[in-house]
């Protein structure tokens, strides 16, 4: 599940502030729950910069996996391509994570992926290897 693609469809009224952040993640953890339930594996791909939401994540969701994307904030700037980080140092959008909002790094993720110093093919192969190797691990009685 992608982050964007689900603030557009199930969250259009959300800002980016912690309360709409944490609704958001709330949402999209209840759907993956659905989904689990009914044999579904599911991914979500999104900003969940407070611990309390990962936390939430971790305890509702049977088989979390917190894979924490590193990257300093001004290669996340650099790398905007939806220009919502000018917007917000512009003040246009507020509560924003990074520019006018905290992030909380995680503090024991199952994966830590350095975005600035490795290649997508081998981030990629990271957390490949982890879901072969290491999930069943995670998971068994």
């Amino acid at each position: 599940m992608d982050g964007d693609e689900l603030r557009r469809e199930v969250g259009q009224e959300l800002g980016f502030g912690k309360e709409d952040r944490l609704e958001t993640i709330r949402r999209a953890v209840y759907i993956s729950k659905l989904l689990n339930r009914n044999g579904v594996t599911t991914i979500i791909s999104m900003i969940a910069p407070y611990m309390e939401m990962r936390n939430y994540a971790r305890a509702e969701l049977e088989s979390y996996v917190e894979v924490y994307l590193h990257c300093p904030l001004a290669e996340c700037e650099r790398r905007d391509v939806k220009g919502l980080y000018a917007k917000a140092r512009k003040g246009e959008i507020a509560g924003f994570t990074g520019v006018s909002d905290v992030y909380e790094p995680p503090v024991n993720p199952e994966i830590t992926i350095h975005t600035l110093t490795n290649s997508v093919e081998s981030n990629v192969r990271q957390i490949l290897d982890f879901l072969v190797n290491d999930l069943d691990k995670k998971t068994e009685p």
